[in-house]
């Protein structure tokens, strides 16, 4: 698939570059690290580079993300600013860890998503794609765009507000991350978000 010359298209993505430039394909593309905060079911760590887009996360501290309880709760409100000069659809991908566990009523071991996110806004954001693991140690993969397009320079609404750990009557250790990365493409030729999310084969 080939985008237009006039094409912009803004890719932050964890450690590798989505887009090239050449022959038919002549599009701007940026890349920024993945938000990755490593847990002990959590010990954080921020790792960031800033160009198309930043993630921002102002209320995540690792130091309240330390060897979670099944049930705590962890303030983490991830938004992506544009650094760009045109207006853009915008995503937030979220990568949640798998893992085996009981809940009550479990007869045996069960694979969960280790954690749920809470204060997803509805009204501005809307779910692109949903693949849930079947698999511990892999990840479960949530996909958002904001409903409306983002202003150059523009903030989007924080994604969620917290997530809580998942109320787990038997789970054995965990080490693992919840990884927030985004995507940005410019409003011009496509018309819908899922005209956009379609391009940057989001869907």
């Amino acid at each position: 698939m080939g985008f237009s010359k006039k094409t912009k298209a803004a890719v932050l993505a964890g450690a590798m570059t989505l887009g090239a430039v050449s022959g038919a394909y002549a599009y701007f593309s940026g890349t920024a690290e993945t938000k990755s905060n490593v847990f002990n079911i959590v010990a954080g760590r921020s790792d960031q580079k800033d160009t198309a887009g930043t993630i921002l996360e102002p209320g995540w501290n690792p130091a309240n993300a330390v060897d979670l309880e099944p049930g705590q709760e962890v303030t983490k409100d991830p938004s992506l600013k544009s650094n760009v000069e045109y207006q853009s659809w915008a995503f937030l991908q979220v990568e949640i860890p798998a893992v085996t566990a009981q809940k009550k009523g479990d007869l045996s071991d069960q694979v969960y998503d280790a954690v749920v996110l809470n204060g997803i806004d509805g009204a501005k954001w809307e779910k692109i794609r949903e693949d849930i693991s079947g698999e511990p140690g892999t990840d479960s993969v949530y996909i958002y765009g904001l409903k409306d397009p983002l202003a150059p320079g523009a903030e989007t609404p924080k994604l969620f507000t917290s997530f809580t750990v998942q109320d787990f009557t038997k789970l054995e250790a965990v080490s693992d991350s919840v990884n927030v990365s985004g995507s940005l493409i410019q409003t011009t030729g496509q018309p819908t978000l899922d005209a956009a999310a379609a391009t940057l084969g989001l869907k």
